[in-house]
């Protein structure tokens, strides 16, 4: 029987310090994200101002009317948040792959062998999400430039 937390450990023993920081600040950051988002109402990330005085941040079932500067604060901070797992994913992955290291070993899945293709399968998910979240910031940034 493993004991509790015995793959948290090892994974936290086997990966280098700055990618053990990527990761727990890609968690806190993500947690903070739905609290901040929470507390204003929703995100801006995909919404367009309705006129230069008039910017709001929401879900897709309700709106909050916002100020300019909470509603550029939302859009780039939302954007981060999301952007920083992709990032990890993609620095796991390819911590995973440079060389011989002990990844190679039993860490978070149930089969060393299935470390590798688990990580290529979260890195072509994170594609994905890279892609929804910048094309999200693309329309709201040309939104908000047109009003300028």
């Amino acid at each position: 029987m493993v004991e509790p937390g015995h793959f948290a450990r090892t994974f936290r023993r086997d990966v280098p310090a700055p990618l053990n920081g990527l990761i727990a600040i890609s968690i806190l950051n993500w947690l903070a994200l739905f609290l901040v988002t929470g507390f204003l109402g929703g995100s801006a990330l995909g919404t367009s101002p309705i006129n230069p005085n008039e910017f709001f941040v929401g879900y897709p079932s309700r709106r909050t009317i916002v100020s300019p500067q909470i509603w550029m604060f939302s859009l780039v901070y939302t954007a981060i948040s999301l952007l920083l797992p992709v990032a990890t994913i993609w620095a796991l992955t390819l911590y995973a792959f440079l060389g011989d290291h002990p990844l190679d070993r039993k860490i978070w899945v149930l089969d060393a062998r299935l470390n590798r293709p688990a990580l290529v399968l979260a890195s072509l998910f994170s594609l994905v999400w890279f892609y929804c979240v910048v094309r999200d910031l693309a329309t709201s940034s040309s939104a908000w430039a047109a009003l300028r």
